[in-house]
């Protein structure tokens, strides 16, 4: 859906650009009239014609609106691939996260195993003792009451595993199925961050940068708005010809061309430019919005991780102490 979008944002430049270039088009027609002279039944006329036109027509960009129509269109085309680039990134991260899950699953699926089998034994040797009139009958249902409650635990952990095993086969785009590991959770090793890294490196977030570029698209927007008050300036010709005789159009006997200059511009539009203009002037006051959020929500994210990576290390050794 990304690649896709991004393709549509890059198709979108070259057809804003192409606005820069005069348009040429051709035109053609043929026709057979027939109708009466004079009101008269008997006097009646019936002639061809025939049209064929090359024009050429060029808007003139004194105004900037077409070089801010290009700019948003090149700006709107960042955005989506930083959001590609984002897309890709929260992937990668959420295949790892599910796949350090399903190794956590794994081990407790060991541990729980375990469990099962140290429960059994106790239960064995208290049924042993009760059998042999050296305890009561409370330890025995005790303890066989300890060894049910562990069996269930098996296959919960079963189910997660399966679970997350389906989250990580969507995510890699493939129908359900098992997971192959790697390394065991206890071996894996995380890189280290090296300490006094820079807030600058906050600016490569894709997420940043497409919130930052959705700023620049929405500003150029806003020079579009102002575009549509000031006139339009554009240049025309056309060369052909005409004739009642398709044979005198294809010899170029019959020629037809023109040059003209146009200027038009709005009088009265009922308010509708105006309201066009404080449509892109809100939407740019939400996108430099948008960005400040971003921003936040990007030093938070930096910190909350930071701070958990650090504490995490001392819960990890306090639960292998437990």
């Amino acid at each position: 859906i990304a690649v896709a979008r991004t393709e549509q944002a890059s198709q979108q430049v070259t057809a804003t650009r192409s606005a820069f270039f005069p348009q040429v088009s051709y035109d053609g027609s043929g026709r057979r009239t027939h109708y009466p002279i004079d009101q008269l039944p008997e006097r009646k006329a019936t002639f061809s014609s025939f049209l064929g036109l090359l024009s050429v027509g060029w808007e003139l960009d004194v105004w900037g609106k077409i070089r801010r129509a290009n700019e948003a269109a090149k700006a709107n085309f960042l955005a989506s691939e930083e959001g590609q680039r984002g897309v890709l990134l929260s992937l990668v991260s959420q295949v790892s996260r599910l796949y350090f899950e399903l190794l956590q699953l794994d081990a407790q699926l060991t541990i729980a195993k375990e469990a099962v089998a140290a429960f059994h034994k106790t239960l064995d040797l208290f049924t042993r003792k009760y059998e042999g009139g050296v305890a009561s009958k409370l330890p025995v249902t005790r303890a066989a009451a300890a060894e049910a409650q562990a069996r269930g635990w098996v296959p919960d952990v079963r189910i997660q595993i399966e679970f997350v095993e389906n989250q990580l086969s969507v995510l890699l785009g493939r129908p359900p199925g098992p997971i192959p590991r790697g390394k065991p959770l206890i071996e894996q090793r995380l890189p280290d961050i090296p300490p006094g890294l820079p807030s600058q490196l906050l600016e490569r977030r894709p997420d940043i940068q497409q919130a930052e570029q959705a700023v620049v698209a929405t500003n150029a927007e806003i020079g579009v708005a102002v575009g549509n008050f000031l006139p339009r300036v554009g240049l025309t010709a056309l060369w052909g010809g005409s004739s009642g005789n398709l044979s005198d159009l294809a010899t170029g006997s019959a020629n037809v061309w023109s040059v003209a200059a146009e200027f038009s511009g709005p009088i009265f539009r009922a308010g509708m430019l105006w309201a066009e203009y404080k449509a892109h002037v809100a939407l740019w006051e939400e996108s430099k919005a948008v960005y400040e959020r971003t921003a936040l929500e990007a030093f938070a994210d930096v910190s909350n991780s930071l701070t958990a990576r650090s504490l995490l290390r001392e819960q990890r050794l306090a639960f292998a102490d437990q």
